[in-house]
């Protein structure tokens, strides 16, 4: 109630936004916002609200608001997660997909021990994360989040554990900046990884005809073990009420260092309701290099096709295909890949 009450003191604010965003205030022949929720972009979910107004949203269209930071006295926000699942791990100890690898015309056997071990795992994810608005238009968010998952077979484990924080602001009525910062701690039996990431994004919003669209240009620096490099990425993501969900990723930058690292990154996708769920498929690309075996560089390409579906109550499925090629031979694979989420706890 008190986000609600917190609606009418903001509206100036709110009514900026959508009379610059939209052009105007016109309904739109079909309503976006179904699709606008599902794409999980809070701002484009409240464009759509706004702009279609459904009736019985009043409540939500206040919390996104007040997550935007158009309700200054909203007082801080906590919410966690918790996610089980099963997923099929083609690789769970960091190993190398291969029996053998073939450098300069000679084969060199990998011991059981370094090789990847592969099997169906149950996986677990927890989050926890805090938001607060700093000032009109203004939101910092802390997150933590943990996930892991375990052979019963191989008696093997692997975990992530990631902590960041947001600052999101809002420029203009349609362009907003956010500053992040994000480590993570990969921990595999072969090896353990820290990874942070320093980006400031810079996205639009902005709607053609009865579409709604969101477009980000992020820089970014991309630190592995203390070794950084520059990267840049391009996100696109449009609402069409009669079509789904589309979106465009892009993201690339120089080769890393003594390390690998993606190189370039591209991926489209759809995702609409189909047959009384939402399923979406996509297709990326991807090229990694910086690693070398005895002088003798690595570079890989790698094509992933997947497939998702809601399934009702229960959660989310994933399948997909993936093809690997690599300049070194041994490292050339192909996975099917296999995932379940189910619906879990959150608060």
């Amino acid at each position: 109630m008190k986000r609600l009450l917190s609606f009418g003191r903001c509206c100036a604010r709110v009514a900026l936004l959508s009379v610059v965003a939209f052009g105007g205030a016109a309904l739109a022949q079909s309503p976006t916002w179904p699709y606008a929720i599902a794409s999980g972009s809070q701002r484009l979910a409240l464009m759509a609200l706004l702009r279609d107004q459904p009736a019985g949203a009043d409540a939500v269209t206040a919390g996104l608001i007040a997550a935007q930071g158009f309700a200054p006295d909203a007082g801080a926000d906590l919410s966690w997660s918790v996610v089980p699942g099963v997923a099929w791990e083609d690789n769970l100890n960091g190993g190398i997909p291969a029996q053998s690898l073939r450098l300069y015309g000679l084969n060199f056997v990998i011991d059981e021990a370094s090789r990847a071990k592969s099997g169906l795992t149950p996986t677990l994810s927890m989050g926890i994360s805090a938001r607060k608005t700093l000032a009109p238009g203004a939101v910092v968010q802390v997150y933590a989040l943990a996930s892991g998952a375990y052979s019963l077979d191989h008696h093997l484990g692997k975990a992530d554990i990631v902590m960041g924080a947001c600052s999101g602001h809002s420029l203009e009525a349609d362009w907003f900046m956010d500053i992040c910062l994000r480590q993570t701690r990969r921990l595999r039996d072969l090896g353990n990884t820290t990874e942070r990431l320093y980006s400031v994004g810079f996205e639009k919003l902005l709607a053609l005809g009865n579409s709604l669209h969101s477009v980000t240009i992020r820089p970014q620096i991309e630190e592995v073990d203390r070794r950084a490099r520059p990267m840049i990425g391009m996100d696109w993501v449009g609402i069409y009420p009669d079509l789904g969900i589309l979106s465009l990723s892009v993201l690339g930058g120089p080769a890393p260092a003594g390390y690998g690292g993606v190189t370039g990154f591209a991926s489209i996708g759809i995702k609409r309701d189909l047959l009384g769920a939402v399923t979406g498929v996509s297709l990326s690309a991807e090229t990694a290099a910086g690693q070398s075996y005895l002088g003798l560089a690595r570079e890989d390409e790698t094509y992933t096709l997947r497939l998702s579906r809601q399934m009702g109550q229960w959660g989310d499925a994933q399948v997909g295909y993936r093809k690997r090629l690599s300049s070194i031979p041994g490292f050339e694979d192909t996975a099917f890949l296999l995932g379940f989420d189910f619906k879990g706890w959150d608060g």
